[in-house]
């Protein structure tokens, strides 16, 4: 049985800077997988997106974040910064040493919300 597509993204300029590509494309995504880049591609049926003018581009890993805990009386918390870090492209962010009782905190609390949130937290120099 084939698969079926679920998700078409129209010209948008594709950059991966793995494979050197840097051109406008179109990207078929099927079962949650990229499974085609090329030009005027073709799925009956999928959800299409208009990405002309826009980057399509790999997920980003933000390799120096300082997060605060929930109470800490800063303005952020680990929820509303890995929501605004996923709606900004990253995919991956390291909490730095200083972050303090977070590194223990987030096998117990906050990392259902950071996966919720589509930004993984990863304990950098722990």
């Amino acid at each position: 049985m084939a698969a079926r597509a679920h998700l078409l993204i129209r010209k948008g300029r594709v950059i991966d800077p793995l494979s050197g590509r840097d051109e406008v494309a179109d990207l078929l995504v099927e079962d949650g997988r990229l499974v085609r880049i090329g030009a005027s591609l073709d799925a009956p049926g999928a959800e299409l997106i208009d990405a002309e003018g826009h980057w399509v581009i790999p997920g980003l890993v933000d390799a120096c974040v300082h997060l605060s805990l929930p109470g800490s009386g800063r303005a952020g918390d680990i929820a509303s910064e890995t929501r605004a870090a996923a709606g900004g492209g990253i995919t991956h962010m390291a909490a730095q040493p200083d972050c303090g009782a977070l590194v223990l905190a987030l096998p117990n609390h906050d990392v259902e919300t950071a996966r919720g949130a589509n930004a993984a937290i990863l304990a950098a120099g722990a």
